[in-house]
């Protein structure tokens, strides 16, 4: 999530609900069908544009596992 002053999750799909629709998913990077969630791959990136304004303060949040299989 990227959350503005108001509170306003300025990411879209950034929890992933709809796939990976509004990401950029790198070379490495595949959509986890049925997991809500991207796995990434040594080197392997996502992204996304969003507009940002200067002076101020945002919030990123995210969260990341490691699967047992590593």
């Amino acid at each position: 999530m990227v959350l503005d002053p108001q509170g306003t999750d300025l990411a879209t799909n950034g929890d992933f609900a709809d796939n990976a629709a509004g990401w950029t998913l790198g070379s490495g990077a595949t959509y986890v069908s049925g997991s809500q969630g991207v796995r990434l791959n040594s080197g392997s990136s996502i992204a996304q544009t969003l507009q940002l304004q200067a002076g101020v303060t945002y919030k990123v949040t995210l969260t990341a596992r490691v699967p047992s299989d590593m």
